[in-house]
């Protein structure tokens, strides 16, 4: 009977706070900033689309203007966040500190990323290291991806943020991963959205404004991550950054105010259901571009057969859209009603009749904007020189489309 009337305690399993409420928190206190934070961190991805084409030297150099830019949204929120979570104001010095080295920081981690990426372009070509060298970026961007936690949050050193940041990775492995599921699924989501009024992308003005879903994306990640570091830092982690005290009772009124928010879509759950709309938004836009005719204006000036192959001169105008959304290698060749496919593929696209295969991209420089351009485009085939001569029922099909029949005659002229 003593033992029965000993005095004990029975352990209480402090209940884990939702991460992508107190997200969904954070964003309805900010949703008076969301608007000129969502222009900031659209401005690169929106230019990239307004000043198309550009030079390789001006593409990279917008490219580290956009990533300053939206690493100082990151900043400023996270030093946001950190002011109204902490029990007094930093000094400017302080703030600055902070901002650059999450600036420093991120771009070291992005560049991991993306400089596989820029080799790729750098070389038009993949070669097994550049694949070995992304896929350890991809590995170390997620291992080092709640940098801004550890530096902008919690305010530690650069030295101390690699461990402080790895530990972060290491308490939730997939935490990276799902803070990530919900703001893909929404941008992919406006992003087919804004697409249906031009769903092959020949309207600048809707793909501007699709561009600008590259910072709705980046805008809620931000949220989403600040809110998986919130819920994995540690009582006392919270108290040595200076963070103010009522740790818990303060994220449960923000979890609360999420909950019942316009922004309790955050959760790998909901980003789920979203990214399934999104899926049949998608399957819908590309459906009406590849029944839809191309905006440029194509003439076939010459044809002929050789070595089973055939070779095809066109003669392209788009004074209108600029060959925005153009794509050569929706070319095929087929009988009118595209029951019997005569190309098998394209083997070469180019500007001259002996020109090299991969020498022309879409959009073509100002220069071709207004006058006609010459595009050579020859299609491997199941056909003999002899059959594709006397074919009296081919026809040039771009996509889904049939757009002018063929007869094989000779090409003109260089």
């Amino acid at each position: 009977m003593s033992a029965l009337n000993s005095e004990y305690t029975i352990p209480v399993r402090t209940r884990a706070h939702d991460a992508f409420a107190l997200a969904a928190g954070m964003l309805r206190r900010d949703v008076g900033l969301f608007v000129p934070l969502l222009m900031l961190a659209s401005f690169g991805g929106v230019a990239e689309t307004v000043l198309d084409p550009l030079s390789r030297t001006q593409s990279w150099g917008l490219e580290a203007v956009k990533w300053l830019s939206q690493l100082g949204v990151l900043a400023f929120v996270v030093a946001r966040w950190r002011r109204i979570l902490g029990r007094e104001c930093k000094s400017s010095v302080r703030s600055f500190m902070l901002t650059l080295r999450m600036v420093v920081a991120g771009f070291l981690v992005w560049g991991a990323l993306m400089m596989p990426l820029f080799l790729i372009e750098l070389t038009s070509a993949v070669s097994f290291p550049i694949v070995v060298l992304l896929i350890l970026g991809i590995y170390w961007w997620f291992r080092f991806y709640f940098y801004f936690v550890s530096y902008g949050l919690l305010g530690v050193s650069l030295r101390q943020g690699i461990s402080t940041t790895l530990e972060l990775s290491r308490r939730d492995i997939g935490g990276a991963l799902r803070s990530l599921m919900a703001p893909i699924a929404i941008a992919s989501l406006v992003t087919w959205i804004v697409a249906i009024p031009s769903p092959d992308g020949r309207s600048i003005e809707w793909a501007a404004v699709g561009a600008a879903t590259e910072g709705l994306f980046w805008l809620l990640s931000i949220y989403t991550g600040l809110g998986v570091g919130l819920r994995t830092l540690g009582d006392s982690e919270w108290r040595d950054a200076g963070l103010g005290p009522y740790r818990r009772e303060r994220l449960e009124t923000l979890e609360a105010q999420g909950k019942a928010s316009w922004f309790n879509l955050l959760s790998p759950k909901a980003g789920a259901k979203v990214f399934v709309i999104a899926l049949l938004v998608m399957a819908f836009n590309i459906h009406r571009a590849v029944h839809a005719p191309p905006a440029v204006s194509v003439k076939v000036i010459g044809c002929e057969a050789v070595s089973q192959n055939l070779r095809i001169a066109l003669e392209l105008r788009d004074p209108n859209y600029h060959y925005r959304g153009f794509s050569p290698l929706a070319f095929s060749v087929a009988s009118q009603t595209g029951f019997e496919q005569f190309s098998t593929e394209i083997v070469r696209i180019a500007r001259t009749p002996d020109g090299k295969k991969g020498e022309v991209s879409f959009p073509l420089t100002k220069a071709d904007f207004e006058a006609p351009v010459t595009l050579y485009l020859e299609f491997a085939t199941n056909k003999t020189d002899e059959v594709l001569k006397k074919l009296d029922n081919m026809w040039l099909w771009y996509h889904q489309v049939s757009l002018v029949p063929l007869r094989v005659g000779a090409l003109p002229e260089k």
